[in-house]
C-alpha cells in the first residue's frame, strides 16, 4: 500500500535536521553483506502516535492470519505504531540487500504485522536507492519498484522480501517503523510436547551441559530445560538478544549478547528450585558479540561484530585482545592447545597463537563470508559454512599448521548458519529453513549429487542446533525448538 504525501514535508524536513548528526554505520550491528547504510534507533512515544494518528485509516483494522503455527493464526485487531522508530540515512555506494523485516514482539498476543515506511525526502534528490520488491527469497524478478516523493508512506506484509537498491549520488533518508496488531483469540498454553514453550520471536543459540538444556533468544531471556524438554527456569540475562551459550561443567553458563555484554551466571538449586544467579557483567566489544568459543577449563574467547576476539577467564577477567579482521568473525575452533583458527565476513580463515596474538596462518582463497565452523579433530577436518551455502572441508596439518582443500558442496539454498559433529555425523542448518543430517566420511568424499542423510524443515530460518541422546534439537527464527529423531 503506497499512501502518497501521507506526511508533511516540514515534519521530514523537522526529523532530519533534528537527527541528521546522530547517525551510526550500521556495521557495528549488521554485516556488510546485509547491509551498509548508517542508522539511529530513537524510542519516542509521542513522535509515533503522532505519525500513527496521520495514518491510522488507511491501515486495516482488521487482519486473518493462516500464520505459521496455531499461536498466529487467527484475527488480530489493529493496536498502534511501535514507538522504537528507525531512521536510516543511505549515502553514494551503501545499500540494504534482500531481507524480511523481523517481527516485533511486545507480547504473545500483540506483535508487529506490517512494516511502516515514510521517505523523508525527494527521489530528486538522489539517484539510485529505488525501493525494490521480490517475488520470493530465491528469485530476483523484481514486482515491484519504488521511487518516492517527500512525505511518501509504503505499508507492506513483514513476509514481502525486499531491498534497498544501491545509491549512486545524493542522500536519501527514510523512517521505518512497525504496526502493531492484537490477536483477538487466546494463545494456546499447550505445553504437552517437549520443548513447546520455545521463545518469543528468534531463537539464536542452544547449548547443553551434563544435565540441562539452555536457549537463548531475541526476547532477551536464558532458559532452562531439562534433557526431556520440561521448562525449568528462565531470567532475562541481557538488554538485548542473547546471541551465544557456553556451559561450563555442571554449574556455569556464559552468555554473550547483542548488548555487547558478556555475562557469568550460577545455576543454583539448592533451594528444591532451580534458579540462575548473576556472578558477573563484563563489556567485551564495541559492536555486537556474535560467538563464544572455549579455550580451556579457565578460559573462552568472545568473537565481535568489531572484528576483536577478547579473551575472558570463567570468573569475568578481560584478558588478552586482537584485532582478528576488519569484518565481523562469526565463528573461532580450537585447532590444539596453542593454535585457534578465526572465520569472517570478510571470506578468510585465519589462524593464531592465541598466547603472543600472533597470527599463524591465512586462507583467503574466497569473498564469500564464513559464517560456521567445527573442527573434526580426530580426524583434523575442518568444515567451513558459507553465506552463499556451501560447506567446505579441509584438511589441517598440526606440523606444518597449514590448511588443503578436500572438497565442497552446495549443501543448502541460504546462509549456512551452524555445523555441529557428534561422532559420524555432521549437522548443518541454515537460511533455507532447513536441518540436514550428513555421514561425515562421505561428505569429505563426496561426488556430485551426494545427498544428506536426513533432512527436517522449520517455518524460519534455522540457526542453531544440538545433538541429543538420539534427538536433533534445531532453533529457528520461528521461535520453536524443535525434535526429531535420528
Amino acid at each position: 500500500m503506497v499512501v502518497k504525501k501521507a506526511f508533511a514535508p516540514e515534519l521530514c524536513k523537522k526529523i532530519i535536521e533534528e537527527r541528521k548528526n546522530n547517525f551510526a554505520k550500521a556495521i557495528t550491528h549488521y554485516p556488510t553483506s546485509y547491509r551498509n547504510n548508517d542508522r539511529q534507533v530513537v524510542d519516542d512515544d509521542t513522535l509515533a502516535a503522532l505519525l500513527f494518528e496521520e495514518i491510522k485509516q488507511y491501515v486495516p483494522s482488521s487482519i486473518d492470519i493462516a500464520g505459521v503455527g496455531k499461536d498466529e493464526a487467527g484475527n488480530w485487531q489493529l493496536k498502534e505504531l511501535n514507538h522504537r522508530l528507525r531512521i536510516c540515512r543511505y549515502q553514494p555506494e551503501q545499500y540494504f540487500n534482500k531481507h524480511l523485516d523481523g517481527v516485533h514482539y511486545q507480547s504473545a498476543t500483540v506483535q508487529s504485522k506490517l512494516t511502516f515506511m515514510v521517505y523523508l525526502n525527494d527521489s530528486h534528490e538522489f539517484i539510485g536507492g529505488r525501493t525494490l520488491f521480490f517475488a520470493s527469497k530465491d528469485s530476483d524478478e523484481v514486482i515491484q519498484e519504488f521511487l518516492p516523493e517527500t512525505g511518501d508512506l509504503i505499508i507492506f506484509d513483514h513476509n514481502i522480501w525486499h531491498a534497498g537498491e544501491v545509491l549512486h549520488s545524493g542522500i536519501k533518508y527514510i523512517l521505518r517503523s512497525d504496526i502493531l496488531y492484537q490477536k483477538t483469540s487466546p494463545v494456546s498454553s499447550s505445553t504437552d510436547q517437549p520443548f513447546a514453550e520455545g521463545h518469543l520471536g528468534y531463537i539464536w543459540a542452544i547449548a547443553h551441559n551434563p544435565h540441562y538444556v539452555f536457549t537463548g533468544g531475541r526476547d532477551k531471556l536464558l532458559k532452562v530445560w531439562s534433557k526431556d524438554g520440561e521448562a525449568l527456569t528462565s531470567v532475562q540475562a541481557h538488554a538485548n538478544s542473547v546471541v551465544a551459550i557456553l556451559p561450563y561443567g555442571n554449574d556455569l553458563v556464559i552468555t554473550a549478547s547483542r548488548d555487547q555484554t558478556v555475562r557469568g551466571w550460577q545455576l543454583d538449586d539448592t533451594t528444591g528450585k532451580l534458579l540462575l544467579r548473576p556472578l558477573w557483567q563484563v563489556w567485551a566489544h564495541e559492536a555486537t558479540i556474535l560467538n563464544l568459543c572455549k579455550i580451556d577449563d579457565q578460559r573462552f574467547a568472545s568473537l565481535g561484530a568489531d572484528g576483536m576476539v577478547q579473551m575472558i577467564t570463567t570468573k569475568g577477567e578481560l584478558k588478552k585482545n586482537w584485532l582478528a579482521h576488519h569484518e565481523w568473525i562469526w565463528a573461532m575452533v580450537k585447532m590444539n592447545d596453542a593454535c585457534v583458527l578465526t572465520g569472517s565476513e570478510d571470506g578468510s580463515l585465519k589462524w593464531w597463537d592465541y598466547q603472543k596474538r600472533a597470527l599463524l596462518g591465512e586462507w583467503a582463497h574466497s569473498r564469500v563470508p564464513v559464517t560456521a565452523l567445527v573442527f573434526d579433530a580426530p580426524n583434523q577436518w575442518l568444515f567451513v559454512g558459507r553465506n552463499n551455502g556451501t560447506i567446505e572441508c579441509l584438511q589441517w596439518d598440526n606440523q606444518t599448521l597449514k590448511l588443503t582443500p578436500l572438497h565442497s558442496i552446495y549443501a543448502h539454498q541460504g546462509i549456512i548458519r551452524c555445523l555441529k559433529i557428534h561422532q559420524h555425523l555432521l549437522v548443518s542448518g541454515a537460511e533455507d529453513n532447513l536441518v540436514k543430517l550428513w555421514q561425515l566420511t562421505k561428505l569429505v568424499e563426496a561426488n556430485l549429487g551426494f545427498e544428506p542423510l536426513k533432512t527436517y524443515a522449520h517455518n524460519n530460518f534455522v540457526q542453531d542446533v544440538l545433538l541429543l541422546d538420539q534427538q536433533l534439537v534445531s532453533v529457528s527464527y520461528d521461535g520453536k525448538i524443535a525434535v526429531n529423531a535420528y
